[in-house]
């Protein structure tokens, strides 16, 4: 059961290690999850109020948070689809949240999931007109065949 006093948990994790703290205030838990980004580079840093992780929050290091996005297992994904032009399996991803190196500008990844090819986008909206891809990977134009 949650503090009164500190209503804010925050969870910090990479493959090695995970940090709990408890935080008062949202800017208290922005405080401490900055640090933790900053300081652990390689981990990510959840925020939510009360004892539920459900609604957790994502807070990068320069103290912004933001939906964390978690579909199907895995961390920063958006949603999936089959493409209807290919039936290829296709992601879209808060590229920063699913540790994909991309563009700083193209925060939102589409990736064809079969040939692990990936196009960035600066806006979700933008990320989510791209729904085939024959208009960004050249191994579903080529028609090449991979083992997922």
């Amino acid at each position: 059961m949650p503090s009164k006093t500190a209503p804010f948990a925050l969870l910090t994790l990479n493959m090695q290690t995970i940090s709990r703290h408890r935080a008062a205030t949202l800017a208290d838990a922005r405080r401490v999850a900055v640090k933790e980004a900053v300081t652990r580079k390689d981990a990510i840093t959840l925020v939510w109020l009360g004892s539920s992780p459900s609604k957790a929050q994502y807070v990068d290091p320069s103290g912004h948070v933001s939906t964390l996005y978690h579909h199907d297992d895995r961390l920063g994904c958006v949603e999936l689809w089959t493409s209807r032009e290919t039936g290829t399996p296709m992601g879209l991803y808060h590229g920063v949240q699913a540790r994909m190196e991309q563009d700083p500008d193209a925060l939102w990844v589409v990736v064809c999931e079969k040939h692990n090819t990936l196009v960035g986008h600066r806006t979700l909206t933008d990320a989510r007109r791209t729904r085939s891809p024959m208009d960004f990977c050249d191994g579903c134009r080529h028609g090449e065949d991979v083992d997922l």
